[in-house]
């Protein structure tokens, strides 16, 4: 027998046949599988990136040199005798915020930090001082939800 007729035999048999076609199916599968996981792990990196439901974090909006030593919270102002402000955290933390005619207020209609309203959520970006207030640079008002 020659190596020609050995190979159309092995060929033309329903064992090579059935076995070439379940590697192939194999190989598709795994391709797929593959490009399923590829596909979810970026998903989960974008939901990640912009946060639970909402908007991209923070630095969505602000450039990293912006401040790149800052501080920051988030949270719903609940006092606003200014030049303090007391915001609750997400963690249900009151945090004393210093604002002054130099804080950035941008968001909703606010322009000024006088005209923040109790009950807001805010993102507030400054450095704390040495009795731990937060010296506002840049709040943000984020849209009611």
């Amino acid at each position: 027998m020659t190596w020609h007729q050995y190979i159309h035999r092995i060929h033309s048999s329903r064992l090579a046949t059935y076995a070439g076609v379940s590697l192939l199916c194999l190989l598709a599968g795994t391709l797929l599988f593959h490009a399923g996981a590829v596909w979810g792990e970026r998903s989960a990196m974008e939901r990640m990136r912009r946060g639970p439901g909402g908007p991209p974090p923070l630095f969505g909006f602000l450039p990293h040199s912006f401040m790149p030593e800052g501080h920051g919270a988030i949270g719903v102002i609940s006092s606003t005798s200014l030049p303090i402000l007391i915001m609750r955290s997400r963690e249900n933390d009151d945090i004393e915020v210093l604002v002054s005619s130099s804080t950035v207020v941008v968001g909703g209609a606010a322009r000024s930090p006088a005209d923040l309203t109790l009950d807001q959520t805010v993102v507030i970006v400054g450095s704390p001082d040495t009795s731990g207030i937060l010296q506002a640079r840049f709040i943000r008002v984020l849209p009611p939800r």
